[in-house]
């Protein structure tokens, strides 16, 4: 009952949260690209604005010429852009509000995997996620790598916690295995001093019996 209950509240905090990313950050949509770096990065980079081809991945995993900045999965999701939708900035923008609004959600999981308080990771993942600092990030296609980045480190992230749960998870198996083992031992080795006690008190009691008195031997 309380998994179904965690789970239902968890879809709804997510859903809540994509809702208000999307809404508060929507008109982008309607921006046209910026004629600072947007030139450079995309429209007026036939790498970018030929789509993806294999001539163009390697051109991202070699070149930092350019920019000076070596970045190939930018330059790549740039490209899928432009393969998918041309230079219709809109699509552009949104893509980047939808890495926005994906990172906001993994915020959310990771804080309330870590701490178990889904409220608060709520509330802390709102905050990112509607933060004046972001208008920037989501509005300006150029700035593609800072959604990107956030969005393999917020899955980094996740991916180490769930590590550590499985480490913490194997340590307790085998300390509870290795109390149980000592248990054993112990157990075993009070059964073996009470084994040992009787055999002696056997012997003691055949040995009394069968001395002979003193009398015996006195003539």
């Amino acid at each position: 009952m309380n998994l179904a209950k965690n789970a239902r509240r968890t879809v709804l905090i997510c859903g809540l949260l994509s809702v208000a990313t999307l809404a508060t950050f929507g008109p982008v949509i309607g921006h046209d690209f910026v004629n600072f770096d947007d030139i450079g990065f995309v429209t007026l980079n036939p790498h970018v604005t030929s789509g993806l081809s294999w001539a163009n991945v390697e051109w991202a995993f070699r070149s930092g010429s350019l920019t000076g900045i070596w970045h190939p999965l930018t330059w790549l999701s740039h490209m899928l852009d432009a393969q998918l939708f041309g230079l219709r900035p809109g699509w552009h923008h949104l893509t980047s509000l939808l890495f926005h609004a994906t990172n906001a959600v993994l915020l959310f999981l990771l804080l309330q995997r870590m701490t178990r308080a889904p409220w608060r990771s709520a509330a802390v993942a709102a905050l990112f996620a509607l933060h004046p600092l972001h208008v920037e990030s989501v509005a300006w296609v150029a700035e593609r790598k800072d959604v990107l980045s956030a969005f393999f480190f917020m899955l980094t992230l996740l991916a180490y916690a769930r590590y550590t749960e499985v480490q913490s998870l194997k340590s307790k198996v085998q300390s509870h295995g290795t109390g149980d083992r000592s248990q054993e031992i112990g157990n075993g080795s009070q059964n073996v001093e009470a084994s040992s006690t009787q055999h002696a008190t056997r012997n003691t009691y055949h040995v009394s019996r069968s001395t002979y008195p003193a009398s015996t031997f006195c003539h």
